[in-house]
């Protein structure tokens, strides 16, 4: 993941409350006032841009899993970039920095597995069957959480939020203990070819008894 700057909206709107003002105050038919208000304005936003800060927002590094040439690969890895890209859009609206934190961590999770799958021969059935099903959902639960929160009135949608809280660590483990998973496949199939690989030195007698975990013994 990767942190992009966003420039603050505020400027806007007082750049734009120059003219609303000005107009109430001063005629705006001659061409002399609408240039007053043009430059009053626009030193205004200039102003405002230096001392209100921008926000931040985290963008997924999809450039690290680019097109395989595998079809069903490929398609999994597109939806996998709108999944994170829908998921770090929500960031900002995001004002408890404990779900915030949540969030991001879910789609930091989520953009590894993306990329394990871009660079491993991994089971793409799998995943899928797993990604369609938990990034889906918790971009429900996200979307309704904002909207829970943003009406500050009502126990019920407090209690609703504070279970979304609650859950979404549990889907950032879930996402761990299926790269874990992912992991874990790929050992097997790395400790199979050394196997076969030993079996196949030992047939034409080239192994080496005296090799001890990969270091010859004196």
């Amino acid at each position: 993941m990767k942190q992009i700057r966003i420039k603050p909206t505020a400027p806007v709107y007082l750049a734009g409350l120059v003219w609303v003002v000005y107009a109430l105050l001063f005629p705006l038919y001659r061409m002399t006032d609408v240039l007053i208000v043009s430059a009053v304005s626009a030193a205004v936003y200039f102003i405002a841009g230096k001392f209100i800060p921008g926000g931040t927002a985290l963008s997924p590094e999809t450039d690290t899993f680019k097109k395989t040439g595998d079809a069903e690969k490929d398609a999994l890895l597109n939806q996998g970039k709108q999944y994170l890209q829908t998921i770090c859009s929500f960031i900002p609206s995001i004002s408890d920095e404990t779900f915030k934190s949540h969030v991001a961590a879910l789609a930091e999770r989520g953009a590894k597995v993306f990329e394990f799958i871009s660079k491993n021969p991994a089971d793409v059935r799998q995943s899928r069957n797993f990604i369609t099903y938990y990034f889906p959902t918790a971009i429900k639960l996200i979307e309704s959480y904002i909207e829970f929160t943003a009406h500050r009135n009502g126990s019920k949608l407090r209690d609703t939020a504070g279970k979304i809280d609650g859950v979404m660590l549990s889907v950032v483990a879930a996402f761990d203990k299926h790269l874990e998973t992912l992991y874990a496949d790929k050992a097997m199939d790395v400790d199979t070819d050394i196997e076969v690989l030993k079996g196949m030195l030992r047939a034409a007698g080239l192994d080496n008894p005296e090799l001890k975990g990969g270091t010859a013994t004196r």
